[in-house]
């Protein structure tokens, strides 16, 4: 009887042992799947804020750019603020739209080329210096008339077309009488008209970075 009850409380204990086990088992399990959950959802704010820095990046992107880091316990991703400059998000004022790092305005109304200027002036801006293919074909699709002004100007005969902003484009004077260039939509290019032609304008001005637009 004594062999009898010692095997009956060994088989009670080996019991208890594996239902013990088996608990813990089913607790890793839990736990294992919660983590796995956790991981699936880090990879798609990870991928989600890389394509905000991809569209910042490009200039195509609409809206703020978000950046995520770990915490301490490396289980949950916070929002924290750029540090770059390129992922800063950037506001343009009601009205204008935005390309890259600038806002540009499309007149509704037709002025001279130097009328033109003084009214983007007022606003804090410039005729609009275009500086790549990309912004020419931002340019040609913002539903102005054939032509518009835009800040390129030849200063005095023979001295050479400077951007207002001072720059060159690169381009000689082809000896015409015209000193003030025009965007001419659907060719994407630029041509000489007189500067007292009657045009619609664009201007352009840097995005805020603070919210706070002028």
């Amino acid at each position: 009887f004594s062999d009898q009850r010692d095997f009956s409380q060994l088989s009670s204990q080996l019991s208890r042992q594996l239902a013990n086990q088996t608990a813990e088992r089913g607790q890793l399990l839990l736990r294992q799947q919660n983590l796995t959950n956790q991981r699936d959802r880090l990879d798609a704010r990870l991928k989600a804020a890389e394509l905000d820095l991809d569209r910042m990046r490009s200039g195509s992107g609409e809206g703020s750019v978000h950046s995520w880091i770990l915490d301490s316990a490396g289980s949950h991703l916070k929002w924290v603020f750029p540090v770059s400059a390129w992922a800063l998000p950037v506001f343009c004022p009601a009205g204008w739209r935005r390309f890259g790092c600038s806002c540009y305005l499309l007149s509704s109304s037709m002025n001279s080329w130097e009328g033109s200027r003084a009214q983007c002036l007022r606003t804090g801006s410039d005729l609009v210096t275009i500086s790549s293919q990309e912004e020419m074909e931002f340019l040609d699709q913002l539903g102005a008339q054939l032509k518009f002004w835009i800040g390129l100007k030849e200063a005095s005969r023979g001295s050479g077309w400077k951007w207002t902003d001072g720059s060159s484009p690169g381009v000689t004077d082809p000896g015409f009488l015209c000193s003030c260039a025009a965007f001419n939509r659907g060719g994407r290019s630029w041509s000489e008209e007189w500067c007292s032609q009657l045009l619609q304008w664009v201007c352009e001005k840097k995005a805020s970075t603070s919210g706070r637009l002028q």
